[in-house]
């Protein structure tokens, strides 16, 4: 793999104005194109690979309400074979879902109340419940609480359901996996860190919360899993080991201030936290 160091700088900058990105076929040529938030503008913005590695210029997505998107996830909500985009807009308290046609373009957003006061941040979409729809799973900062749309098979989605988080700040960074190995997904997610730094604990929170999954939908109590980071903000998934095992990454508020958390006890998210992550990686 070649790193062109000359576009490091540009890369830099590029995450802050960018703070989402994501690559999919959004227009159906088989070639892999770039979706992105774009904070400048408060509009997603759209790069469609040649296949070549290179891109066309950006396009930019039509703006919703004049307010700025906080995250999105990309999936194939209505099973049409055709890349769709959820968004989460935190100042207006409710999420959209704009699906997609073959050619790179999209309908017009579908509104989805997040409640009063929700300001959602991180998004995500799976199946939660086995019925073979996607479902959407939103972080609600504002009301200290996860939010889930549980998907129809006509387009639409269920009234939120919401399940409140028992911790002291709100969640921030979310993502889902099957961590205790019962075979339903499960949600994992930080808290909001600029919450932290008002309450002068930035240096001393060192914590994730995971919330157990039932299959049908709903999730257990948040349960804290302490970590060698302070102030996680970011989260992601994925086998780091290969043990079969799902593992988490977390990005630190502080630059360098990374961690990667080993899962060794596939059973043990809904008796102790504890044992969940037993082995810890940090970066310097």
């Amino acid at each position: 793999m070649q790193l062109l160091t000359s576009n490091v700088w540009y890369l830099y900058v590029f995450y802050f104005e960018h703070p989402w990105l994501t690559t999919s076929d959004f227009n159906g040529d088989s070639y892999i194109d770039i979706v992105f938030i774009d904070v400048t503008s408060c509009s997603i913005g759209l790069f469609f690979g040649y296949g070549n590695g290179t891109f066309t210029t950006q396009i930019t997505l039509p703006v919703i309400d004049d307010f700025c998107f906080s995250s999105a996830a990309v999936a194939d909500f209505d099973g049409d074979g055709k890349q769709d985009i959820a968004v989460t807009l935190g100042q207006k308290n409710y999420m959209s879902v704009m699906f997609g046609y073959k050619n790179g373009s999209f309908e017009e957003p579908m509104i989805l109340s997040t409640g009063d006061y929700s300001s959602p941040t991180s998004i995500i979409a799976n199946d939660f419940n086995g019925d073979k729809y996607l479902d959407i799973v939103v972080a609600n900062t504002g009301n200290y609480n996860i939010g889930v749309f549980l998907g129809n098979a006509d387009r639409s989605f269920r009234a939120q359901m919401i399940f409140p988080i028992k911790t002291l700040y709100p969640p921030y960074s979310m993502t889902a996996a099957d961590f205790n190995g019962d075979g339903q997904l499960d949600i994992t997610f930080t808290i909001f860190p600029d919450a932290v730094v008002n309450h002068n604990l930035y240096s001393s929170v060192n914590f994730v919360y995971v919330m157990a999954g039932y299959g049908n939908g709903s999730f257990g109590e948040s349960i804290q899993v302490s970590t060698w980071t302070s102030n996680p903000a970011y989260i992601g998934v994925g086998d780091f080991d290969g043990d079969g095992g799902f593992d988490l990454i977390l990005l630190g508020y502080v630059p360098g201030n990374d961690t990667i958390l080993l899962n060794t006890s596939p059973c043990s998210i809904h008796n102790s936290s504890s044992q969940l992550y037993s082995s810890t990686t940090k970066f310097p």
